[in-house]
């Protein structure tokens, strides 16, 4: 079985947004600016969202803030501890934090867009993870998803006990793009200074963990909008 423990070092822990490593804030920022640009809104009636494996609430609290027009965020993780730590430090009138293991099901057709951060590795049936995704979001809907890149970032090396595995580029698209997604972009990131193995050294400086576009990094983020129904 997989640690879902708060200190299993997998983890960000701090209970303010200033403790919280700043990969892990670029990746959320990343997420929230492409929802922003790409999910419309016609009805004005504010948008519902989800931030699937939620970690401690931090990004949560950020897509709370900084998503214009949003109505409601349901924000899951397996962690006990972490949905404690969010319920306590980042709660805002808008997330509803929940427990919860997958497999679960979302409400289908509900949400305008879903964030979902290195979570897909986490999950042994990782299909199931996406036709729930695919389900759940209204037609036109856009998904925010991040993996570890196995090119840069090999599980056999950086050895992480807590993935299922990594992906390939084209594995991620193809997966989703046979399962009702569109590609609209996507980024990269680099977080380790690496030796020529691809082993992790060190964690590189805080301005060097910036998204690029249309760069395959250690982690990659993916913007895909669902076809419609």
């Amino acid at each position: 079985g997989k640690c879902y423990a708060l200190d299993s070092g997998e983890r960000q822990i701090a209970n303010t947004i200033e403790g919280i490593r700043i990969d892990h804030i670029n990746r959320y920022d990343y997420a929230i600016d492409k929802i922003n640009k790409y999910v419309e809104n016609e009805k004005d009636e504010g948008l519902k969202g989800a931030d699937i494996f939620c970690g401690n609430g931090y990004g949560s609290y950020l897509i709370s803030k900084k998503i214009t027009n949003l109505k409601s965020l349901l924000s899951i993780d397996g962690s006990k501890d972490a949905i404690k730590l969010a319920k306590k430090y980042y709660k805002t009138n808008k997330i509803n934090f929940q427990q919860k293991f997958f497999p679960f099901k979302l409400k289908e057709n509900e949400y305008d867009f879903i964030i979902s951060l290195e979570s897909i590795e986490h999950v042994q049936n990782d299909f199931k993870f996406i036709y729930n995704f695919r389900d759940s979001l209204k037609s036109g809907g856009i998904l925010v998803l991040s993996t570890p890149n196995t090119v840069e970032y090999p599980r056999e090396v950086v050895y992480d006990e807590f993935h299922f595995r990594h992906y390939y580029f084209e594995n991620v698209v193809r997966m989703l793009e046979t399962n009702g997604f569109k590609l609209l972009e996507y980024a990269g990131q680099d977080t380790y200074v690496q030796d020529e193995y691809k082993r992790n050294i060190k964690l590189k400086q805080d301005d060097e963990m910036n998204l690029i576009p249309n760069y395959k990094g250690q982690f990659l983020l993916y913007v895909f909008k669902k076809i419609e129904n």
